[in-house]
């Protein structure tokens, strides 16, 4: 049995930001790295391809850094209780009394094409989420109110194992529909 379990509240999320970022910040790092490759016909050409590459890389690491508190949070479950790491916020220490609320909770989503598919989440609150809030979970960031989990087998069946026996209970009642 587990004393301890960290985890990331979406890893998809996280690891698709990281990706993003460096693949940016290289493209827009070429005319710097490799001045060779670009044929300017003129100065003014290069300083202001130059300029806008710097803009632009600068750009996606402030867009992916005000969105990272949003997605991007580490939880930490012990026997204790709940602790939470967002990004530039501070730490928060709860007790599982504190979040009298266990939801399931998904959203469509969808790419340029039409096709989609249904992410699931786990969803502890200290408050009742309105079906709105739950349909459109991947608005709602995690804070000291709302903690949301993107649902994994592996990662519920941890979960389980360090949750006091009457949250587990509370858990099994929504979520065993989804393991089998």
């Amino acid at each position: 049995m587990k004393k301890n379990l960290t985890i990331w509240c979406n890893q998809s999320l996280l690891v698709g930001g990281i990706i993003l970022l460096l693949v940016s910040v290289g493209t827009c790092s070429i005319p710097f790295l490799f001045p060779s490759l670009m044929r300017y016909k003129t100065e003014a050409d290069e300083v202001g391809t130059k300029w806008i590459a710097a803009i632009t890389g600068i750009g996606m690491i402030a867009a992916l850094a005000l969105c990272l508190p949003h997605w991007a949070a580490k939880i930490k479950f012990s026997q204790d209780g709940v602790c939470l790491y967002v990004a530039f916020k501070k730490v928060a220490q709860m007790s599982y009394r504190d979040f009298p609320y266990v939801f399931y909770a998904r959203y469509y989503h969808r790419g340029v094409i039409p096709i989609g598919y249904y992410p699931e989440y786990l969803v502890f609150s200290k408050k009742p989420l309105t079906i709105y809030e739950l349909e459109h979970v991947n608005q709602v960031p995690n804070s000291r109110e709302t903690i949301k989990i993107r649902y994994r087998k592996r990662a519920y069946r941890y979960i389980m194992q360090i949750l006091p026996q009457e949250y587990q209970n509370k858990h099994k009642a929504i979520f065993d529909k989804f393991e089998k």
